[in-house]
């Protein structure tokens, strides 16, 4: 059991209240692993059904054709997040669950598949669709197209869609989806020796309103709040990290199970995924996030913006260079709106970033290893912006929250 010190804040999110669980419970209910071992292969049976009611429906979109691949499908190494599904399968009722996964891998296969089980309970992948693969994974017009194909498999509750892949958050790729670039807002997909990435406006662009219950990042630095404004109205929840994942990504062995529940809880799921890198001396920061909040945090942060810009020593930074630009976003705006005296009220906008953020995990240190302290840590992270005048900045004043936080300043 390793020393690891975590923290963790759990206030009501599930359509309801969340029960706080204890380490020592959790540890007794993580989910047991079968001795049979799943296969990649498709079991034998018949073409898939495009008309079924189940109580949740959840799509993976995994851009994997980069060099995060053998993370996704190294099935010969029993690791992989794809094994992980399979295994996660076994403890799932599918007849109440559809696990949907798109991915396009290395060499280049861009396909739909969804796990099912054959007849002794095995789970396996059953090919619903393959995709052309002159279309990037990362355009806008495929990661549409594969959520209206995957809308069209089911009636259902509640629908959940988790991102995989390569991420940087707001920062621009400035990408035509035909020739290579250099960064990154979501996703990096190499084909033909090329690379393609999809960005912070368009990513908005090709997620439909009303059909997600949550969107899961399982990438990294998508955890801030420029990007879960842009997206707001994607979805009531968002989970993910304000700074680096590690490379292994989400524990699909242990999450999967408990989003695939009609009574999911997301504040569960991202307990588990805490411990389990935590207890590893592996760093993470993850939290959950209410979107329905976020109008009132953004008036907050207009006000605090007329506030005098302060320097950020002491602030936690969530960048991966030693000093770099992405700071907790609570710290960063408490500082700043308390430079307006008495018009900044404090009190208010802790007890609204806790409504904003009800469960939130880290461990001690960042990749930096610097240390993140429990009670700077919101678990969520801004930019601190300068117009420098370039194509980056430029690319900032595009987005939602800067017009609506900064534009008239």
């Amino acid at each position: 059991m390793s020393n690891t010190r975590f923290f963790h804040i759990i206030l009501s999110v599930r359509k309801g209240i969340i029960p706080i669980i204890s380490f020592l419970i959790l540890s007794i209910l993580l989910p047991a692993c079968s001795n049979d071992e799943p296969t990649p292969n498709p079991p034998d049976e018949p073409a898939p059904s495009l008309d079924r009611d189940v109580k949740t429906a959840i799509l993976i979109y995994a851009v994997a054709s980069n060099n995060l691949n053998s993370s996704f499908s190294d099935d010969l190494n029993e690791s992989g997040d794809l094994y992980e599904m399979l295994e996660a399968a076994e403890q799932i009722n599918m007849n109440e669950a559809d696990i949907v996964i798109y991915s396009v891998e290395l060499p280049g296969d861009a396909q739909l598949r969804r796990i099912v089980k054959d007849d002794a309970g095995k789970p396996g992948l059953q090919l619903i669709k393959e995709y052309d693969r002159n279309t990037f994974s990362t355009d806008p017009k495929r990661i549409s197209e594969v959520i209206n194909d995957f809308i069209e498999l089911d009636r259902c509750d509640h629908r959940g869609l988790i991102l995989w892949s390569h991420a940087t958050g707001w920062e621009p790729d400035f990408s035509d989806h035909i020739v290579p670039v250099a960064n990154y807002s979501f996703g990096a997909d190499k084909y033909n020796g090329k690379y393609d990435y999809c960005d912070l406006i368009e990513l908005n662009e090709a997620i439909p309103e009303g059909v997600f219950d949550y969107i899961w990042f399982d990438c990294c630095y998508m955890m801030q709040i420029e990007s879960i404004y842009q997206l707001r109205n994607k979805a009531r929840y968002f989970v993910g990290s304000p700074m680096e994942m590690a490379g292994e990504g989400t524990p699909y062995h242990l999450v999967l199970p408990l989003l695939a529940r009609p009574d999911y809880n997301l504040a569960d799921a991202i307990e588990i995924e805490a411990r389990y890198f935590i207890n590893r001396n592996i760093p993470i920061a993850i939290s959950l996030l209410d979107a329905s909040y976020l109008d009132e945090v953004m008036q907050a942060a207009r006000l605090a913006a007329k506030g005098k810009r302060q320097n950020t020593l002491g602030l936690i930074s969530y960048s991966r260079t030693p000093v770099g630009s992405l700071y907790d976003f609570s710290g960063f705006t408490e500082r700043r709106g308390a430079s307006l005296g008495s018009e900044w009220d404090s009190d208010y906008f802790s007890e609204l970033m806790e409504r904003l953020l009800p469960c939130r995990f880290a461990g001690e240190k960042n990749w930096n290893n610097r240390p993140i302290d429990p009670a700077g840590y919101s678990g969520l992270a801004v930019h601190n912006f300068n117009d420098d005048g370039d194509d980056v900045s430029e690319y900032y004043k595009q987005l939602a929250w800067y017009r609506d936080v900064y534009d008239d300043f």
